[in-house]
């Protein structure tokens, strides 16, 4: 489902924020991932790596190192 653009960011980062959640805690996952499931979970620290560094971040991080931030900034 799309988002309404008066509206986009606000919903986005409510649901990136549940995401970042259960990155921080995933034995509060109820079930395993499945593969489709696991593969976008990559691919959406890969973008939000992409957007950090469009927006003048130019650390160079790695998936691992993106998780490591995302637990260590809970709650921010």
């Amino acid at each position: 489902m799309s988002n309404m653009s008066y509206c986009m960011f606000e919903n986005t980062l409510q649901d990136l924020r549940q995401c970042a959640n259960e990155l921080q805690e995933p034995e509060s996952m109820q079930e395993e991932l499945s593969e489709t499931e696991a593969d976008a979970k990559v691919a959406l620290i890969e973008l939000c790596c992409e957007i950090a560094e469009q927006c003048g971040n130019t650390r160079d991080y790695s998936v691992e190192d993106a998780i490591a931030i995302l637990k260590s900034h809970r709650d921010r």
